[in-house]
């Protein structure tokens, strides 16, 4: 995978912010991620052995629950894409 070049302000900034935030992610405040990212892939027609990608899957809210439902890595497939960071 090719490496982020954040030399331009901009780019740092937000990789700045979203990796001061990455502490926080599992706090009380924010655990409504966990029951929004269950609820939509819960109205999603996911089948095992579905093909899932994940952009932007952050602490994994959504692609944890999609991967479930899909099988797993034994029987499914989920790929996650995401800016490096601290999330996880």
């Amino acid at each position: 995978m090719e490496k982020l070049n954040l030399t331009e302000p901009a780019k740092i900034k937000v990789a700045a912010t979203f990796n001061s935030a990455a502490d926080h992610h599992d706090d009380a405040p924010l655990a409504y991620w966990d029951v929004i990212g269950r609820r939509t892939v819960d109205r999603l027609d996911l089948r095992r052995g579905f093909t899932v990608l994940d952009v932007g899957c952050g602490t994994g809210a959504s692609a944890l629950p999609a991967a479930e439902r899909v099988g797993g890595i034994s029987s499914g497939r989920h790929d996650g894409a995401r800016i490096p960071g601290r999330e996880f």
